[in-house]
C-alpha cells in the first residue's frame, strides 16, 4: 500500500524481510523517510519518493503516518534493510559509497568475511571533491553494473547522488545514512530495547553530541503529532 506522509509517497511493509524480498528485483531508489524529513519537507526528496520507493524509517515519521492511516505496517531501519537485502541475495553484485577511507575499507572487509559469495564490484569513500571524481564514479558504475548500490553520505546528498547515478545505470540504490559507521564498529548500534521503543536517534545523539544542531528541528514534530486529525 502507498500513502502520502507530509508530501512524501511512502510504501508500507509488514516486515524488513518482506520489504527486502519485494524491492530486491526493482530498479529504484529507496528513500528513508524519518522525523527530520517530515518536519521540513524537502521538495527534491519528495519528488524522488513519487518516482521511486519511499519507506518509513524513523519513529517520528511512523507515528505521524499511523495518526492518519489505519495500517502503516512497520518502520524499517536502513541499518537493517541493506543487510537483509544482502542476506536474501547472497550472489548479488554490490557497490558501496560512503564515510571515510578507513570506515569503508573496514566495512567491505567485514562484508566479504560474512558474505563470501557476494561480489563487491567497487567501493569508495563518501567525499566526491570534484567533477572529475564524480565522473570517474559514474564510469565505474557503468562498467561494473552492480545490482545494488549502497550510499551512506547522509540525507539528502545520498539520494541526489543516487539520482545522478541511476540515470546512467538503473539498479537498486539505497541511502544508508550512518549505517557503515555502525556496521564497521565505529559507532555502537542502540540496544534492541531502545530500537523497539524508537529511541535510536537519542542513543546516537548520546554517542555524537555534536549532532544536536541537526536534531534541533525535531521539536517541530511535537505539534504535528498533537494536532487533531483534519486540522
Amino acid at each position: 500500500m502507498k500513502i502520502n506522509v507530509k508530501g512524501y509517497t511512502v510504501e508500507t511493509f509488514t516486515s524488513v524481510e518482506e520489504m527486502a524480498r519485494l524491492v530486491s528485483s526493482r530498479k529504484t531508489i529507496l528513500i528513508s523517510i524519518n522525523a527530520l524529513s517530515v518536519v521540513s519537507t524537502d521538495p527534491q526528496l519528495a519528488s524522488l519518493s513519487h518516482q521511486h520507493t519511499g519507506y518509513l524509517d524513523g519513529i517520528g515519521a511512523w507515528l505521524l503516518a499511523k495518526k492518519y492511516f489505519m495500517n502503516v505496517g512497520v518502520r524499517v531501519a536502513g541499518a537493517d534493510l541493506w543487510l537483509e537485502l544482502i542476506r536474501q541475495n547472497p550472489q548479488a553484485r554490490i557497490y558501496c559509497i560512503g564515510s571515510t577511507d578507513e570506515i569503508i575499507t573496514t566495512t567491505v572487509a567485514k562484508i566479504e568475511s560474512e558474505f563470501p559469495q557476494l561480489t563487491i564490484c567497487g567501493f569508495r569513500n563518501g567525499f566526491l571533491k570534484s567533477d572529475e571524481e564524480e565522473a570517474n564514479l559514474v564510469s565505474d558504475i557503468i562498467r561494473e553494473k552492480p545490482d545494488f548500490v549502497f550510499i551512506a553520505t547522509g540525507q539528502p546528498r545520498q539520494e541526489l547522488l543516487a539520482q545522478k547515478l541511476f540515470a546512467f545505470h538503473p539498479a537498486l540504490y539505497a541511502g544508508l545514512g550512518g549505517s557503515f559507521d555502525v556496521y564497521s564498529g565505529k559507532l555502537d548500534r542502540a540496544p534492541v530495547w531502545i530500537q523497539r521503543i524508537g529511541m535510536e536517534w537519542l542513543y546516537r545523539l548520546y554517542q555524537e553530541p555534536q549532532r544536536w544542531r541537526r536534531m534541533a528541528p525535531l521539536v517541530k514534530l511535537v505539534p504535528l503529532l498533537l494536532r487533531p486529525r483534519g486540522s
